[in-house]
């Protein structure tokens, strides 16, 4: 294991540490049994239409590449990829998409692989802009730091985006052919990385003339559904007069999701956990109320999800298999 996942990881367990040692699990629990079971209920059902308005994105990029999938297969493919991408670490298990496909329909792992990677910087720049622009409103001390740093994290992203993306620039060819050329056994490989990169820029290529604003905005759309399910699972634990504005928690999930890639566990584990704790206690919500709301969300967005994925993977590993 890289030296960097046991680092996140263990940061992951501290955090998740620090707040079983810091709240007390007896009001907790009291508060857990008080929960508003119909607001979870509905919450979960959310987090599975959640799931087809991804699809739906899905979808998209593949009429960009002109490929005739069958509803039922779209639908399979995507599910089960993200059954995978709830358990590995870092959500690595996306990628099964492009393999599930090509598995179907013999298409081209290579030229598939550029929607994951540009879904993922909409997921990334979405939640940037969304989070910074509700949390101005709000503080305005609080809101400019964030507005800084997310500035500066969209022009990286931007500056990195165009260094990969671009076909002219031939950075990733360069890198990948020296690495080849560098180690005498990895040096017949070369041709064969040269014909994956031009697939992997023909599949960029073909991307451009998808209808990436209708894409961008269904992303959007995700994420503030993604907001509604966060808003009810505290509604859930506590009564609306005393919870802030939907818009600032919807802030929270956006910074939340955000910094769970701090850690490599599924789902973020253990960062999120920490962050939408911290954030709740930070606008006056009681300790054991702002643990027993992480938990119900956890629950509904994350737990419920996987539940209704596992037959889709199941499907789908029996077909590859």
């Amino acid at each position: 294991m890289k030296k960097k996942h046991l680092i996140s990881i263990a940061i992951a367990a501290l955090l998740l540490f620090y707040l079983l040692y810091r709240v007390p699990l007896d009001k907790t629990v009291e508060i857990l049994q008080q929960t508003n079971q119909i607001y979870v209920a509905i919450a979960g059902l959310m987090a599975v239409v959640l799931l087809f308005i991804r699809v739906a994105v899905w979808g998209l990029f593949l009429d960009a590449y002109k490929i005739k999938v069958r509803t039922s297969h779209l639908i399979s493919t995507f599910l089960a990829s993200q059954f995978l991408a709830n358990i590995t670490p870092g959500r690595v298990g996306e990628i099964s998409r492009p393999y599930f496909l090509k598995r179907r329909y013999g298409t081209s792992f290579f030229r598939i692989l550029p929607s994951i990677i540009i879904e993922r910087f909409f997921d990334v720049t979405t939640l940037l802009i969304f989070s910074s622009l509700l949390l101005l409103g709000f503080s305005s001390y609080t809101g400019q730091i964030i507005t800084v740093v997310s500035v500066f994290a969209i022009l990286c992203i931007v500056i990195i985006f165009l260094l990969i993306f671009n076909r002219k620039s031939k950075v990733l060819s360069k890198l990948v052919i020296k690495l080849l050329k560098s180690f005498k056994a990895t040096q017949h490989l070369q041709k064969k990385a040269e014909e994956l990169i031009d697939n992997f820029y023909n599949g960029v290529r073909t991307i451009r003339s998808a209808r990436l604003f209708q894409i961008f905005m269904i992303i959007a759309f995700g994420w503030v559904f993604d907001a509604l399910i966060l808003y009810l699972c505290a509604l859930s634990i506590l009564p609306a007069a005393q919870l802030p504005s939907i818009l600032l928690i919807a802030s929270f999930m956006g910074i939340a999701v955000l910094g769970g890639t701090l850690s490599s566990l599924p789902g973020g584990l253990g960062s999120t956990d920490a962050i939408f704790f911290l954030l709740f206690t930070s606008i006056g919500i009681s300790e054991p109320a702002s643990l027993s709301i992480t938990l119900v969300y956890r629950l509904a967005g994350y737990i419920f999800p996987i539940l209704f994925c596992t037959y889709f993977f199941y499907i789908e590993a029996k077909h590859q298999f």
